[in-house]
């Protein structure tokens, strides 16, 4: 057997000789000639591998002899290439069949590279020498090079499938029939009989199908004891599935690839190993990139009609458990799919793999034991004791995670404890390693070891991942809006309440004062639904009024369904409905009792001011839940950064196993959670003004971050706006945590309201750090010196601990500091050390919309920043670029904000043009004027210069006028740098477009996310 020492030594070179294109009948046949160049000629060997493409268009004649076609098939052909490299690792490898500049080779051997982890771990090879693999063109490649071709099929609506025949796809073939959408399917062959049994059960339009043919050689070389192993099928399956969707009239690619893809197996000599590589979000954002740079050429870029075929995963955003969930929606699938990598060629599940292992394991929480057993397996998994090692293996109890596509080890966990747990009852939390029950062998085999006893029970519950949203992703508006839709049904639609919980819940004063009293819940939102469902739980033989502003017509789906079941529940919507709710004219003793009110609903409106003069009362989701939460909550406002801040509290604490959720206005009622929270459990609550407003009790844990003037189109003025907010400590006792910078003034003074004991921070960058700023009682807990964070000791409060340097933040921006800061404080309250909270703040991926850099094309960057609906955000976004190239993007909703300060950042971070929308966009630009005309007499000496300015409509404007003002070695990149008309001193540095709007959106969008999203669609058009 030859070792990859001596298989380098004998056959340096690997090359990529040629492509043959040709139609058979209505085939597209491709034959791709691999040469393996040995040192001794005799065992030199010539590879002919193949793709035959079925019945394609007539068209497609014409369009195989195009340059665009030359491309697919030279990139088709080096994925395919990559199989054959594997056998001998060769040095080098030549590219003779086309023409590829530097970028897409430096893309191709990260590709390589990265996708053969697994391959690399498995045969103890070294993946970090430098000289590993070497790609060069060759002289006769060079003079292939070609512009771009217009002559392409025209592309549909429809979205084309690719299908295996696994859970994943096979819910995607249900959703998208459930929701209407066409799509056709693309089967590549050999493939699962599950993928045509599937295809065959759902609703595709069409199935195109194509057929790889490996060289037997290969295989040869496999039976000799060449290197052998696991190569990025899913990298190869997307090419294909591109270029055939192009081929048919396909605009869209859609592949089942979920977030779980991202989770590595090991490391090995410092690089992460990663089965699924192929399938994980970097891997789609490279290969989205590759195709608009390297297939779409740079002059087709302004046509939409002429662009590749869109690639993206419509699970991206997604937990393995919840699409586990989807699937178990769609039992026409049960007898038919198969996961399983062993038994897939006999159509059969093996029961014996890590994938069976893991996929009776994810959806035994949704279906019943003997759909299962009976549907799906053919015997219980449970039982088998054979399986504890492969169990261990996906829970994270050995050296590493299965080589195989599998879910995240917390997910697995929460599973395996909701099944047992639905064994035990409640005796789950306190059930001996002993306990005799009728656990199955292998879940008793496991319960009895300690370690994994323990992490069962403080498993993240089920329901948390149900509920949860995932960024990044790219799936276009119209799925991402339905897909949302979705989610949000299943975590609304969450496990029944023990009768024992539902008791304790009807005997709490809460709640008993509610009984008899006649209850309205204004506003039917995501709130309203959680509010209506949970009293529904709590009171289901209780009359409800219900109002808003739509019409049922108008409402989502599951209310319309709800309320044509619910003979209790009477509606009143449109225009009206507050006055028909709060001042009912017919029968006056019908006015509520208590107005259950949606945040951000007008409590001074004159409908809700009479029935509260009448004694009405004002009650809501928020306050209930302080009420009834057993679970300690740690609550976090702010004007803006308490999403940041909340997001980054919550991974801390989950990151590190302590039981957590996250709610509140960050998108998940809190209500529709209280069944899962105990007395250890964290809550970390995200709080608006206006769920503060009428709120009578504080958190055990306050977060104020900075308050300026914001909804003052809500508020008569900024001191009403402050006031709403403050009872997030104004009932705070002794023995609460009040967390906020005292630089700051309104945070500070908000503070002061409670009794609770002050954990302050500063993020005022300085030299010396082994002490406090201050010396006295009053220091910071946290501070900032020497370009990291610092931490009180406990034992000696005024010396610190290093946590982590500024450098490692994942977060963007100077005012990200303020987010990081309350982070590390809840973390250290909670007993974590600094080494554990700087482990989970690395791994923190930014919120959507906040400085999220979503594009790279021709060395400029975009950072969509839509969340910033403020100035002073704006202002922070904008200090994040100083010294940069940068065009903004501003203006909004009129909310009569002050843009002065604004406008002198704007000039003295040298912004160098700004793009308006209306109509805040005209009051920004006179904004900057007027500041220009003050700084004017110094701008030489402070290098200001007044920016190019641009009014648009639309997000699509907005792009292309921000384009116009790039300097010319970005918009143009073929032109040399000194052609390009831009200082010395930043031209050779990435331009910048930000979306940072200083306004909120309602004018022109329906929402700060709906703008993100337009941003985002408008750069990659």
């Amino acid at each position: 057997m030859p070792s990859f020492v001596e298989l380098r030594r004998d056959f340096p070179r690997l090359k990529f000789s040629q492509i043959l294109a040709q139609m058979i009948g209505n085939d597209l046949c491709l034959q791709f000639e691999f040469e393996l160049e040995a040192v001794k000629p005799e065992l030199s060997r010539k590879f002919r591998p193949q793709l035959v493409i079925h019945q394609v268009p007539i068209a497609t004649t014409e369009w195989l002899k195009t340059p665009r076609a030359q491309q697919y098939f030279l990139n088709l052909g080096l994925i395919e290439l990559v199989s054959y490299w594997k056998a001998t690792c060769s040095p080098e490898v030549v590219i003779a069949a086309g023409w590829l500049d530097s970028a897409a080779l430096e893309w191709w051997r990260e590709t390589w590279l990265q996708g053969l982890g697994e391959f690399f771990f498995q045969n103890q090879i070294d993946p970090s020498q430098t000289d590993l693999l070497r790609f060069r063109v060759s002289a006769e490649a060079q003079n292939c090079q070609s512009g771009p071709s217009p002559e392409k099929p025209t592309a549909s609506e429809k979205i084309l499938v690719p299908v295996g025949g696994g859970k994943d796809s096979s819910a995607m073939l249900g959703w998208l029939a459930e929701i209407h959408q066409p799509f056709g399917a693309f089967l590549l062959e050999p493939h699962s009989p599950g993928g045509r049994a599937v295809i065959n059960l759902s609703q595709a339009s069409e199935t195109l199908t194509a057929t790889r043919t490996l060289d037997p050689q290969l295989l040869e070389l496999n039976r000799a004891g060449f290197l052998n192993g696991h190569t990025p099928f899913s990298a190869y399956l997307g090419w294909v599935s591109v270029m055939v969707a192009e081929i048919f009239g396909y605009s869209q690619v859609v592949v089942a690839n979920e977030q779980s893809a991202n989770e590595a197996n090991t490391t090995f000599h410092g690089q992460v190993i990663n089965h699924q590589y192929s399938k994980t979000t970097g891997y789609e954002a490279r290969f989205r990139d590759y195709l608009a740079r390297q297939i779409t050429p740079k002059t087709e870029l302004s046509h939409s009609h002429d662009q590749t075929p869109s690639y993206f995963s419509l699970w991206r955003p997604l937990h393995e458990l919840q699409i586990a969930k989807i699937f178990s929606h769609y039992p026409q699938f049960f007898p038919m799919f198969r996961s399983c990598n062993l038994g897939q060629q006999q159509n059969v599940w093996c029961h014996q793999c890590a994938k069976c292992v893991f996929v009776y394991t994810l959806l035994a929480p949704f279906l019943p034991a003997k759909t299962l057993q009976q549907q799906i397996f053919d015997h219980d998994l449970f039982a088998d004791v054979a399986l504890v090692p492969l169990w261990k293996q996906l829970l994270g109890f050995e050296a590493h995670k299965p080589f195989e596509c599998v879910g995240t080890q917390a997910e697995v966990l929460s599973a395996l404890a909701a099944v047992i747990q639905n064994y035990l009852g409640s005796e789950f939390q306190k059930a001996p390693p002993d306990l005799k029950t009728n656990l199955p062998a292998a879940l008793a085999a496991l319960w009895q070891e300690t370690a994994i006893r323990q992490a069962l029970i403080t498993a993240i519950p089920i329901n948390q991942f149900l509920g949860e949203w995932i960024n990044p992703h790219f799936l276009p508006e119209y799925l991402e809006l339905k897909l949302r839709q979705t989610i949000a049904e299943l975590a609304q639609n969450q496990t029944q309440p023990s009768p024992k919980l539902l008791k304790a819940w009807r005997q709490h004063p809460a709640v008993w004062k509610l009984r008899g009293q006649k209850l309205a819940i204004l506003g039917l939102g995501r709130e309203g639904w959680a509010t209506y469902q949970w009293l529904r739980q709590v009171l289901p033989t209780q009359p409800l009024v219900l109002g808003d502003v739509k019409p049922l017509s108008q409402l989502a789906s599951h209310w319309q369904t709800a309320l044509a079941a619910d003979p209790l529940a009477n509606f009143w919507g449109g225009p009206r409905f507050l006055e028909l709710v709060c001042q009912p004219t017919q029968n006056p003793a019908n006015r509520p009792d208590y107005l259950l009110v949606t945040p951000g609903l007008r409590t001074d409106q004159p409908a809700i001011q009479a029935a509260l003069a009448a004694g009405s009362q004002l009650h809501s989701q928020t306050q209930l839940f302080f009420e009834l939460c057993p679970g300690k909550i740690i609550g976090v406002t702010g004007t803006k950064g308490k999403s940041t801040t909340s997001s980054l509290i919550y991974h801390v604490l989950i990151e590190n196993s302590l039981p957590a959720v996250l709610v509140g206005n960050i998108g998940t009622p809190a209500l529709s959670r209280l069944g899962e929270i105990t007395p250890q459990t964290w809550v970390v609550m995200e709080l608006s003004c206006h769920q503060l407003q009428h709120l009578t009790l504080s958190p055990h844990i306050a977060v104020i971050q900075n308050i300026t003037s914001e909804h003052l189109d809500y508020y008569p003025n900024t001191a009403a706006y402050v006031t709403a907010k403050s009872a997030i400590a104004k009932w705070q006792t002794a023995d609460d945590r009040v967390i906020f910078a005292p630089e700051l003034a309104t945070p500070s003074a908000m503070a002061a309201l409670g009794k609770a004991k002050p954990l302050t921070f500063r993020v005022t960058n300085r030299a010396g750090a082994a002490t406090h700023p201050s010396a006295t009682p009053e220091s910071p807990r946290v501070w900032l010196a020497d370009d990291q964070f610092w931490l009180a000791k406990a034992a000696t409060p005024l010396e610190g601990q290093a946590v982590i340097a500024i450098k490692d933040l994942p977060l963007l921006g100077h005012h990200n500091l303020y987010n990081v800061a309350p982070a590390i404080i809840v973390g250290a309250e909670l007993g974590l050390s600094p080494f554990q909270i700087a482990a989970a703040i690395k791994t923190f991926q930014t919120l959507p919309h906040r400085l999220q850099k979503v594009a790279e094309i021709a060395d400029v960057i975009y950072y969509d920043d839509s969340l910033s609906t403020t100035p002073e955000a704006t202002m922070a976004g904008l200090q994040s670029f100083q010294g940069q190239w940068l065009i903004l993007l501003a203006g909004g909703y009129e909310r009569h904000q002050d843009f002065g300060e604004l406008a002198g950042v704007i000039l003295k971070t040298q912004v160098r043009a700004v793009v308006l929308f209306p109509t805040t966009g005209i009051r920004l630009w006179q904004a900057i004027k007027t500041a220009w005309k003050n700084l004017e007499p110094y701008a030489a000496k402070l290098g200001m210069a007044l920016p190019a300015h641009a009014e648009v409509a639309t997000m699509t404007e907005a792009i292309a006028a921000a384009r116009k003002f790039l300097p010319e070695s970005k918009t143009n990149p073929q032109k040399s740098t000194g052609e390009a008309k831009i200082a010395v001193k930043i031209k050779n540095q990435k331009a910048v477009v930000l979306l940072s709007p200083a306004s909120a959106s309602f004018n022109t969008f329906k929402d700060y996310h709906d703008r993100g999203l337009k941003f985002q669609e408008a750069v990659t058009i």
